[in-house]
């Protein structure tokens, strides 16, 4: 009987049981725009992209970058890639190649949930060696919207606005991120400009960027929590009380 009510307390903390639909999955910027999917207690749609390059530069399109579902201690989001090294790349005086990569986030459950972004941007850039020359540089700028299911555009339709901006330069580490908080919202929209930017015959390059969100745990889920650990502690006492 002990073993089974840890089992039943077990299966409440974890989850154990309950199917979880994971329908996103591996693509490309391409593959996901325009649609919808769910990952992990979130509902992702409204995907968008568009991408500029300088001229000059290879032909940069959405199938160049890939998404990948990813779901670990910082939350439940995406991570982007470039397909390959070179896809990403700027290596001559002024270029820029650039990434609007845009989409709405939901709470499944139908309650608010997201409670943060955890954000990451990976890259390299070189110093330029000409006096007076400017370095390169990746950045990343997040616009999003909180409780709105309307995609930025210049400014927020509805709900709270929010930026945050990422930079990674020839001194930072070839690392940069950030995890801004909020009230609990049941959505978010949110674009990402991502850019690496070249001056004076050095090279930028975007090697990854993660976005993730945090998800709350729901009113029912703490009431069986507590109501299992309550549970498993009376049958204790009880069974000191006999012996």
């Amino acid at each position: 009987m002990k073993k089974l009510m840890f089992l039943v307390v077990l299966s409440v903390m974890f989850g154990v049981g309950e199917a979880k639909a994971t329908t996103c999955a591996v693509g490309t910027a391409a593959s996901y725009q325009g649609t919808s999917c769910s990952f992990d207690g979130l509902n992702f749609s409204n995907f968008g992209s568009v991408l500029n390059a300088s001229p000059g530069l290879a032909l940069f399109t959405a199938s160049d970058i890939t998404v990948t579902p990813v779901a670990n201690a910082n939350g439940v989001g995406f991570v982007l890639t470039p397909t390959s090294p070179a896809d990403w790349t700027t290596n001559q005086s002024s270029q820029t190649l650039d990434l609007n990569f845009a989409f709405v986030v939901s709470c499944a459950s139908g309650t608010a949930c997201i409670d943060d972004i955890y954000e990451q941007l990976m890259g390299t850039a070189q110093t330029t060696t000409v006096p007076g020359g400017t370095s390169g540089v990746d950045t990343l700028t997040e616009t999003y919207c909180l409780g709105s299911s309307t995609l930025p555009a210049g400014s927020c339709s509805g709900g709270t606005s929010g930026e945050q901006s990422l930079t990674v330069t020839p001194t930072s580490g070839g690392t940069a991120s950030a995890n801004p908080t909020f009230s609990p919202v049941i959505s978010l929209a949110m674009n990402k400009d991502i850019s690496a930017q070249s001056f004076n015959t050095n090279t930028a390059s975007v090697i990854s960027l993660t976005d993730e969100f945090s998800l709350v745990p729901e009113p029912s889920s703490l009431a069986m929590l507590i109501a299992g650990l309550s549970g498993l502690g009376l049958f204790s006492l009880r069974r000191k009380s006999v012996v």
